[in-house]
């Protein structure tokens, strides 16, 4: 599979967390998504989350936040499924231009914890969202939030509040409204369906 920039990689984690980032954004436990990344400048995945092994590739450095990674070794040791978003449209340069300066700057932005949890369709997190409606705050980010508002800056796609989106509600309007195409499967529970690679 050729992994393109604005590329989605979505990512299903096999355990216990995952299962109830899931159940909390109404997916389907193993199978729905439990953290969202995007292929950005370097053909990197560009993520944040507190649960990657593996050092920064700018950095060098685990860090709990935005982060960066070679595709194949992310993908290829992950604990889960792994789906691929292709991007169904034509950027302008300047969309790009704009699109990778954004992914690349937010690097070592620290991880929102509490913005994730509010992010979730069930319970509270509905009321928080819905009801409160609290302000967007791109101070911390976490994964949907940082691509959400990655696609807002350079005017790829408008959500009114980054703040506010869970990885399977994000791919869900994303594919529905026509940003990106259906999923293929990279990998599955047992290992790889397909060796991505990367291109321009």
């Amino acid at each position: 599979m050729n992994l393109q920039f604005g590329d989605l990689i979505g990512f299903s984690h096999k355990s216990c967390l995952g299962f109830w980032i899931n159940v909390g954004t109404l997916g389907v436990p193993f199978y729905g998504l439990s953290h969202v990344g995007m292929i950005g400048p370097g053909h990197m995945i560009y993520e944040s989350t507190t649960l990657s092994q593996r050092p920064c590739v700018f950095s060098g450095k685990r860090t709990k936040g935005v982060q960066a990674h070679r595709p194949i070794p992310r993908i290829r040791s992950y604990h889960g499924r792994v789906y691929h978003y292709r991007l169904a449209l034509d950027l302008s340069k300047l969309q790009r231009t704009v699109l990778g300066r954004y992914l690349y700057r937010q690097l070592g932005t620290p991880y929102d914890a509490l913005g994730a949890f509010r992010s979730r369709d069930l319970g509270l997190g509905l009321v928080e969202k819905w009801l409160i409606r609290r302000p967007e705050n791109l101070n911390s980010l976490f994964c949907s939030e940082y691509l959400a508002a990655a696609l807002k800056m350079s005017c790829i796609w408008e959500p009114k509040n980054a703040s506010r989106w869970n990885p399977n509600r994000l791919v869900r309007v994303l594919v529905r409204e026509g940003i990106y195409q259906p999923p293929d499967l990279l990998r599955g529970h047992h290992g790889l369906v397909q060796p991505p690679h990367t291109s321009a």
